[in-house]
């Protein structure tokens, strides 16, 4: 299944030309485009594990934090926030950015040995709320400016 298409202004992203390109009657995609992110629990406790393929360095994706707080495992990128927020073989899988082949060998393995997953599940990190998160930040910037007015 493929929810949540990201789509662009270039058509050759779109997210019918996704559906056209996935396409392939019998072989298990399921294209479900956008959603409506009050049922993100109901979407993410449908799934085997969340793919982010972002080839941006990005710092802290939303989008990790949410299948984690599911307990779904996050398969990504090995490099920047993505890498930093999964733990590879531990709650989710790394693949080399911008290499679809790594992508896919990842993606067989598990498909492979599918118990890995079960794995993952219960591994899956605590991830703090946001208000938790917020104090954090809020205690940082005031050491900061302690540290400036000395």
């Amino acid at each position: 299944k493929v929810t949540g298409v990201q789509t662009c202004a270039l058509p050759i992203f779109s997210e019918a030309h996704f559906r056209t390109l996935t396409y392939q009657p019998g072989h298990g995609v399921v294209v479900h485009g956008r959603y409506d992110n009050s049922r993100i629990g109901d979407l993410l406790a449908d799934l085997d594990a969340v793919i982010v393929p972002s080839v941006w360095f990005e710092n802290e994706p939303l989008t990790i934090q949410e299948a984690q707080i599911a307990g779904v495992p996050v398969i990504t990128g090995d490099q920047g926030g993505m890498a930093e927020l999964v733990r590879d073989r531990t709650d989710g899988r790394w693949f080399r950015v911008g290499d679809s082949r790594d992508l896919r060998r990842v993606l067989v393995d598990l498909i492979n040995d599918p118990e890995q997953l079960q794995g993952m599940r219960s591994n899956a990190p605590v991830v703090p709320s946001i208000e938790v998160q917020t104090q954090v930040v809020r205690h940082c910037y005031r050491q900061c400016l302690s540290k400036r007015e000395t």
